[in-house]
Order: structure tokens, then sequence, then C-alpha cells
């Protein structure tokens, strides 16, 4: 279905199946809504937004798309409630350059790239949702983009749950990091990461890893019961701890990389109580003492 030519459309109820390019397609200009809609098994996307296009959505399924769920495009919009994206052979929300996503209350799961990625100076938001069972990354911010994040779950992913990296930022607030096959959050170059009151726990790797040139910042965070160590910290990279719990990781509560600076302990209210460790020039690690 094509909206062009500055509609302004409701779609309520609708069934959109096996489209050959995207199911719903909101052209410059236009605007559309729909309410309890199925998109599903499209050969493209299940929604594009074209650039300065917008949509809401609202309790739709978008489902089995071959060129992934939703594409918001340049300074396009999309508001999404209470929506499931799931099983497409691509990402289920893709945010490009300074486009905006509003997602509350939805599922983005079973994708075969990503559950939802934004870039170049894209803005995503994502209150109350899951991000669950996708055969890459759970979530991804690069390149100036920002991703907000609250009240989520990021759960059984097989590639990290989080990567931000190449200037962009993500906040998350309350959020629970688990179960993943892969790291919980990871700070690439120039990715900055802000997580309060977040729990990461039960991944196969490192809770939280900081690559050179990233930077993590952790406020009331319980970072338990991972498979690996807490937290990998390398050189040129850096993550404070305020009021935070490591406890019962597998390997260490931190390992540091050869070169790595100690990560920062703020509050005196931190309780590390895994072993800290550091690497050794021969390729091993070696306990060190604990960082005051």
């Amino acid at each position: 279905m094509l909206l062009q030519q500055h509609a302004g459309v409701r779609l309520e109820g609708c069934l959109i199946e096996g489209a050959c390019q995207a199911g719903l397609r909101v052209e410059t200009g236009c605007h559309a809504a729909a309410a309890e809609c199925r998109i599903q098994n499209s050969l493209g996307l299940g929604v594009a937004l074209a650039t300065g296009a917008q949509a809401v959505l609202t309790d739709c399924q978008v489902s089995g798309q071959e060129a992934g769920g939703v594409e918001v495009e340049a300074d396009a919009r999309a508001e999404l409630t209470r929506c499931r994206i799931t099983g497409s052979r691509s990402v289920g929300v893709l945010v490009l350059e300074r486009g905006q996503a509003a997602l509350e209350d939805c599922d983005l799961g079973g994708h075969a790239c990503c559950g939802v990625h934004a870039v170049a100076g894209a803005m995503v938001q994502l209150h109350g949702c899951r991000v669950s069972g996708n055969a890459g990354l759970g979530a991804s911010v690069l390149g100036a983009g920002l991703l907000t994040m609250d009240l989520c779950e990021l759960k059984g992913n097989e590639e990290p749950a989080v990567l931000v990296e190449r200037g962009a930022t993500v906040q998350m607030k309350a959020c629970k990091v688990a179960d993943g096959s892969s790291f919980g959050v990871v700070c690439a170059s120039q990715g900055r990461g802000v997580l309060e009151g977040c729990e990461i726990y039960g991944n196969a790797k490192t809770g939280a890893k900081v690559e050179p040139g990233g930077s993590l910042l952790l406020v009331r965070c319980d970072l338990r019961d991972g498979r690996d160590t807490g937290i990998l910290l390398f050189e040129d990279a850096e993550v404070t701890l305020e009021e935070c719990v490591v406890h019962r990781n597998a390997r260490g509560g931190i390992l540091l990389a050869k070169d790595a600076s100690d990560p920062i302990l703020r509050g005196g209210a931190n309780r590390i109580q895994d072993t800290l460790l550091r690497a050794s020039g021969d390729g091993g690690v070696v306990k060190v003492a604990p960082v005051k």
C-alpha cells in the first residue's frame, strides 16, 4: 500500500500480506495512522517511511518481512505503541539520518540481523519494550545517533544486546540485559554509554565491555551471574562506577587489559565482590589488588 501526494490516511483492522515491495509505504510529506493492522510476509519492508514522512502505529503486528520490519528514512518520524515487530530477515526497526522513532510497550524479536538499529544522527526512544531472541544484535546505535531506553528488557540475543560506537550515545534506565549468547553492553570506539539502575546478568560473555576510545558510566547497576567477567576494560577506555554491585560472575568481576586504566569508583558505595584481574604480557591474567 502506497500513501503519497500529502495524504493523511487512517487504517484500522487491515490485513496487508505478501506485498511485492513494502507492505505500507508513506511517501514524503504524508502521514498515516494504523491501528490493529497486520502487515506480514512482504518481499520488501513491512513499513517504510520516506524522507519527512510520519506514521503512528498502535496495536499492529509486522512480521515475516524479507527486508526488515520498519524503516524510517531521513527526517521522518514513527511512533509505535504496543506493536509486535518480529521475524524479519534483516532489522526490526531501522532509523536513518536524523530520523526519529518512539516505541512504547513493543516487542522486537526474532530478526536475522538486529532488533533496532539507529545511525547518523537518528534519535530512538524505547519505553517498556522487549528486544529478544534476535540472531544478531539486540539494539545498536552509531554515527552520532542517540538511543534511549527505560524499563526495557533485552534478553536472549545471539550477539551483544547493546552496541554503541562511532560518536553515538546510549542512555539506559531501569533496563535488564540478560541471558545473551555474547556480551551484554559494548561501548566501542567513540561510543558513550550511561546506564542507571540497570541489571546485567546471565550473559555468555562479559556483561559490559568498553573498547579503546569508548566510555561507560554505570550508576546503581547490578552486574551479576555472568559466565565470564562482569566488566572488560581496554586501554584508552574509561569506566566509571557509582553505587554499583559486581558479583557472582564466573571468571571475575573486572578484567583490565594490559595497559588499561583502573575503573573510576565514585561515592564509596560500590561493592566489587568478584576478583579484579589484569591481563599479563604472556597472554594470561593475574589477580590485582582491589581498586579503592
